[in-house]
Protein backbone atom coordinates (compact mmCIF):
# COMPACT_ATOMS: atom_id res chain seq x y z
CA UNK A 1 0.00 0.00 0.00
CA UNK A 2 1.14 3.21 -0.85
CA UNK A 3 -0.02 6.90 -0.46
CA UNK A 4 -1.92 8.56 2.32
CA UNK A 5 -5.15 7.36 4.11
CA UNK A 6 -7.95 10.02 4.88
CA UNK A 7 -10.25 9.77 7.82
CA UNK A 8 -12.73 12.10 8.44
CA UNK A 9 -15.35 13.08 11.94
CA UNK A 10 -18.69 12.95 11.70
CA UNK A 11 -19.30 16.06 11.22
CA UNK A 12 -17.42 16.17 8.30
CA UNK A 13 -13.88 18.01 9.96
CA UNK A 14 -10.35 15.82 8.90
CA UNK A 15 -9.43 13.42 11.47
CA UNK A 16 -6.37 12.08 10.30
CA UNK A 17 -3.80 12.27 7.47
CA UNK A 18 -1.88 8.97 7.77
CA UNK A 19 0.98 8.58 4.75
CA UNK A 20 1.99 4.72 3.68
CA UNK A 21 4.50 3.08 2.14
CA UNK A 22 5.03 -0.35 1.03
CA UNK A 23 2.35 -1.38 3.43
CA UNK A 24 4.81 1.05 6.38
CA UNK A 25 3.94 4.05 7.71
CA UNK A 26 5.91 7.24 6.37
CA UNK A 27 6.69 10.59 6.76
CA UNK A 28 4.42 12.75 9.01
CA UNK A 29 1.13 11.09 10.36
CA UNK A 30 -1.75 13.90 11.64
CA UNK A 31 -4.43 13.63 13.59
CA UNK A 32 -6.97 16.46 14.05
CA UNK A 33 -9.74 17.02 16.79
CA UNK A 34 -13.53 17.47 15.65
CA UNK A 35 -12.79 21.05 15.73
CA UNK A 36 -9.75 21.07 13.26
CA UNK A 37 -6.81 21.40 16.46
CA UNK A 38 -4.29 19.53 15.67
CA UNK A 39 -4.19 16.18 18.28
CA UNK A 40 -1.09 14.06 17.45
CA UNK A 41 1.98 14.73 14.77
CA UNK A 42 4.17 12.04 14.44
CA UNK A 43 7.00 11.42 12.27
CA UNK A 44 7.33 8.14 10.63
CA UNK A 45 10.19 6.38 9.02
CA UNK A 46 9.82 2.51 7.36
CA UNK A 47 6.86 2.00 10.48
CA UNK A 48 8.80 3.08 13.04
CA UNK A 49 8.52 6.26 15.02
CA UNK A 50 11.67 8.41 13.87
CA UNK A 51 11.80 12.05 14.37
CA UNK A 52 9.83 14.14 16.41
CA UNK A 53 5.79 13.47 17.60
CA UNK A 54 3.65 16.06 19.29
CA UNK A 55 0.47 15.48 21.35
CA UNK A 56 -2.09 17.60 22.92
CA UNK A 57 -3.53 17.73 25.42
CA UNK A 58 -5.97 20.21 25.76
CA UNK A 59 -8.32 19.27 28.74
CA UNK A 60 -5.42 19.75 30.71
CA UNK A 61 -3.56 23.05 28.95
CA UNK A 62 -0.17 21.33 27.74
CA UNK A 63 1.66 19.58 25.02
CA UNK A 64 4.12 17.15 24.88
CA UNK A 65 7.14 16.85 22.26
CA UNK A 66 9.35 13.87 22.14
CA UNK A 67 12.03 12.81 20.06
CA UNK A 68 12.49 8.98 18.45
CA UNK A 69 15.28 7.00 16.71
CA UNK A 70 13.81 3.83 15.32
CA UNK A 71 10.87 3.73 18.12
CA UNK A 72 13.00 4.82 20.79
CA UNK A 73 12.41 7.83 22.82
CA UNK A 74 16.00 9.39 22.71
CA UNK A 75 16.78 13.07 23.76
CA UNK A 76 14.74 15.74 25.80
CA UNK A 77 11.08 14.80 26.32
CA UNK A 78 9.51 18.37 26.59
CA UNK A 79 6.27 19.36 28.46
CA UNK A 80 4.70 22.66 26.76
CA UNK A 81 1.67 24.18 28.66
CA UNK A 82 -0.40 25.81 26.28
CA UNK A 83 0.40 29.41 27.41
CA UNK A 84 4.15 28.82 26.33
CA UNK A 85 5.23 28.26 29.51
CA UNK A 86 7.77 25.23 30.33
CA UNK A 87 5.70 22.44 32.29
CA UNK A 88 8.24 19.88 32.51
CA UNK A 89 11.75 18.92 30.76
CA UNK A 90 13.65 15.33 30.86
CA UNK A 91 15.95 12.92 29.17
CA UNK A 92 15.63 9.80 27.70
CA UNK A 93 17.69 7.34 26.64
CA UNK A 94 16.92 3.79 25.12
CA UNK A 95 12.77 5.05 25.79
CA UNK A 96 14.00 5.01 29.76
CA UNK A 97 14.14 8.71 31.86
CA UNK A 98 17.89 9.49 32.78
CA UNK A 99 19.46 12.18 34.51
CA UNK A 100 17.77 15.54 36.39
CA UNK A 101 14.04 16.43 35.84
CA UNK A 102 12.41 19.91 36.44
CA UNK A 103 8.68 20.55 36.40
CA UNK A 104 6.57 23.84 36.65
CA UNK A 105 3.19 25.40 37.28
CA UNK A 106 1.44 26.90 34.33
CA UNK A 107 2.56 30.31 35.83
CA UNK A 108 6.37 29.22 35.58
CA UNK A 109 6.74 28.67 38.89
CA UNK A 110 8.60 25.58 40.42
CA UNK A 111 6.49 22.49 41.18
CA UNK A 112 9.58 19.60 41.76
CA UNK A 113 12.45 18.26 41.02
CA UNK A 114 14.54 15.16 41.31
CA UNK A 115 16.40 12.76 39.37
CA UNK A 116 15.82 9.68 36.86
CA UNK A 117 18.19 6.29 37.45
CA UNK A 118 17.49 4.13 34.22
CA UNK A 119 13.60 4.81 34.05
CA UNK A 120 13.68 5.54 38.09
CA UNK A 121 13.04 8.27 40.24
CA UNK A 122 16.46 8.03 42.73
CA UNK A 123 18.12 10.32 44.68
CA UNK A 124 16.85 13.48 46.61
CA UNK A 125 13.58 14.86 45.27
CA UNK A 126 11.46 18.42 45.99
CA UNK A 127 8.09 19.10 45.39
CA UNK A 128 6.94 22.80 45.70
CA UNK A 129 3.58 24.25 46.32
CA UNK A 130 2.35 26.93 43.93
CA UNK A 131 3.28 29.72 46.20
CA UNK A 132 7.17 28.76 45.72
CA UNK A 133 7.22 27.18 49.28
CA UNK A 134 8.21 23.33 49.88
CA UNK A 135 5.69 20.88 50.02
CA UNK A 136 8.05 17.67 50.68
CA UNK A 137 11.41 16.98 50.21
CA UNK A 138 13.02 13.44 50.38
CA UNK A 139 15.14 11.02 48.65
CA UNK A 140 14.74 7.46 46.62
CA UNK A 141 16.81 4.56 46.83
CA UNK A 142 18.68 3.04 43.23
CA UNK A 143 15.35 0.74 42.99
CA UNK A 144 12.99 3.94 43.48
CA UNK A 145 11.94 3.16 47.04
CA UNK A 146 11.95 5.80 49.86
CA UNK A 147 15.32 5.98 51.63
CA UNK A 148 16.36 8.47 54.24
CA UNK A 149 14.78 11.15 56.02
CA UNK A 150 11.38 12.79 54.63
CA UNK A 151 9.39 15.99 55.41
CA UNK A 152 6.33 17.42 54.49
CA UNK A 153 5.80 21.56 55.12
CA UNK A 154 2.59 23.55 56.03
CA UNK A 155 2.28 26.65 52.74
CA UNK A 156 3.61 28.93 55.27
CA UNK A 157 7.01 26.92 55.40
CA UNK A 158 6.74 25.43 58.91
CA UNK A 159 7.29 22.04 58.83
CA UNK A 160 4.23 19.54 58.82
CA UNK A 161 5.48 16.24 59.76
CA UNK A 162 8.90 14.58 59.41
CA UNK A 163 9.25 10.64 58.73
CA UNK A 164 12.43 9.96 60.31
CA UNK A 165 13.65 6.86 58.18
CA UNK A 166 13.53 4.78 55.65
CA UNK A 167 15.28 1.59 54.79
CA UNK A 168 13.66 0.27 51.24
CA UNK A 169 10.59 1.80 51.75
CA UNK A 170 9.48 1.18 55.25
CA UNK A 171 9.35 3.74 57.83
CA UNK A 172 11.84 2.83 60.98
CA UNK A 173 12.31 5.02 63.67
CA UNK A 174 9.88 8.01 64.26
CA UNK A 175 7.25 10.30 62.78
CA UNK A 176 6.25 13.57 64.40
CA UNK A 177 3.81 15.79 62.90
CA UNK A 178 3.18 19.48 64.36
CA UNK A 179 0.55 21.82 64.49
CA UNK A 180 0.90 24.77 61.66
CA UNK A 181 2.04 27.16 64.76
CA UNK A 182 4.98 24.44 64.93
CA UNK A 183 3.66 22.77 68.40
CA UNK A 184 4.11 18.67 68.60
CA UNK A 185 0.66 17.04 67.53
CA UNK A 186 1.55 13.48 67.28
CA UNK A 187 4.99 11.02 67.60
CA UNK A 188 4.65 7.73 66.10
CA UNK A 189 7.63 5.50 66.31
CA UNK A 190 7.69 2.58 63.72
CA UNK A 191 9.33 -0.48 63.29
CA UNK A 192 9.40 -1.61 59.56
CA UNK A 193 6.43 -0.01 59.12
CA UNK A 194 4.68 -0.84 61.96
CA UNK A 195 3.42 1.20 64.75
CA UNK A 196 5.09 0.26 68.50
CA UNK A 197 4.39 3.61 69.72
CA UNK A 198 1.93 6.68 69.86
CA UNK A 199 1.50 9.43 71.69
CA UNK A 200 -0.89 12.46 70.21
CA UNK A 201 -0.53 16.04 71.83
CA UNK A 202 -2.99 19.26 71.92
CA UNK A 203 -1.87 22.30 70.90
CA UNK A 204 -0.10 22.91 74.63
CA UNK A 205 1.92 20.04 74.12
CA UNK A 206 -0.31 18.49 76.57
CA UNK A 207 -0.68 14.50 76.22
CA UNK A 208 -4.45 12.92 75.27
CA UNK A 209 -3.54 9.55 74.00
CA UNK A 210 -0.81 7.13 74.44
CA UNK A 211 -0.25 3.75 73.04
CA UNK A 212 2.25 1.11 72.68
CA UNK A 213 3.22 -2.37 71.66
CA UNK A 214 3.72 -4.72 68.79
CA UNK A 215 2.78 -7.33 66.45
CA UNK A 216 -0.76 -5.85 65.96
CA UNK A 217 -1.03 -5.31 69.95
CA UNK A 218 -1.29 -1.63 71.70
CA UNK A 219 -1.55 -0.66 75.08
CA UNK A 220 -4.20 2.11 74.95
CA UNK A 221 -4.60 5.27 76.72
CA UNK A 222 -6.43 8.53 76.17
CA UNK A 223 -6.73 11.65 78.55
CA UNK A 224 -9.37 14.31 78.83
CA UNK A 225 -7.83 17.68 77.91
CA UNK A 226 -7.66 18.08 82.27
CA UNK A 227 -4.93 15.31 82.19
CA UNK A 228 -7.33 12.73 83.75
CA UNK A 229 -7.30 9.30 82.17
CA UNK A 230 -10.41 8.61 80.17
CA UNK A 231 -10.15 4.85 79.68
CA UNK A 232 -7.13 2.35 78.76
CA UNK A 233 -6.76 -1.22 77.49
CA UNK A 234 -5.62 -3.31 74.80
CA UNK A 235 -6.34 -2.86 71.00
CA UNK A 236 -5.40 -5.94 69.14
CA UNK A 237 -5.22 -5.29 65.18
CA UNK A 238 -7.41 -2.71 65.61
CA UNK A 239 -10.16 -4.06 68.03
CA UNK A 240 -10.75 -3.68 71.75
CA UNK A 241 -8.86 -6.63 73.69
CA UNK A 242 -9.84 -8.18 77.27
CA UNK A 243 -10.62 -6.04 79.90
CA UNK A 244 -10.85 -1.64 79.58
CA UNK A 245 -10.68 0.62 82.44
CA UNK A 246 -13.52 3.82 82.04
Amino acid sequence: MNGDIRTFHPNGARDGILPFSNGKKQGLHQEYTSSGNPLVQSDFMDGELDGKKINYYYDDGYRRDVLYTKGKTEGKVLYTWLNGNTKSEVFAKDSLYEGPYHTWYADGKPESEGSYNMGITSGKWIEYYPNGVKKTEGENDETGELTGKKINYYRNGNIESEEESYTAGLLNGTYKSYYPNGKISKIITYNENEAVSIENFDINGKSLFTASGQNGELKFRNYYPDGILEMEGVLKNGSREGTWNF
